[in-house]
């Protein structure tokens, strides 16, 4: 599967973050939440990528900004793959085509990080590959997150 022509630029930065985690093997689940962590750690965030990265926050995810050593995971200097290059597993193949599915359903043309995170909450079968999550907790990060997507209307995140 290749969707690196319909990824964001933030999206496609996610994809790369996680490649560097995950250290020459294909990409996985936990190496894409990797992903979100670098870019939350690494960037001044805002529209749909801010709303991804807070809804990882608050499943508790990904850890709270600063909560980490400081200069963990920092990739200063590093020359990134091409995203179409970036071999990932089969959990992740899924994932990612759930997230273009997200994208379509809501009219949008390219996959942006609110829509890989909305395909991660959007089902157990993707969350849990990375921590078991109640579904009420599921289900309200969906909705807050589904809702803020709506609200930024065709605006790339």
């Amino acid at each position: 599967m290749n969707i690196s022509r319909l990824l964001t630029p933030r999206a496609q930065q996610v994809l790369q973050h996680a490649a560097l985690a995950a250290n020459e093997h294909p990409v996985g689940v936990r190496d894409l939440l990797k992903g979100f962590r670098a870019l939350d750690r690494g960037h001044e965030l805002r529209g749909g990528a801010r709303l991804a990265c807070e809804a990882l926050r608050q499943l508790g995810l990904i850890q709270e900004r600063g909560a980490e050593r400081a200069g963990s995971e920092s990739t200063p200097g590093v020359a990134f793959i091409p995203v179409s290059e970036i071999r990932t597993d089969d959990p992740a193949q899924r994932l990612l085509a759930a997230a273009e599915r997200v994208a379509v359903e809501l009219g949008r043309g390219h996959v942006a990080p609110e829509h890989i995170v909305l395909a991660l909450v959007s089902t157990s079968e993707h969350c849990d590959h990375v921590a078991p999550i109640g579904e009420s907790r599921r289900k309200e990060a969906y909705d807050r997150l589904l809702a803020g997507e709506r609200a930024l209307g065709t605006t790339a995140g």
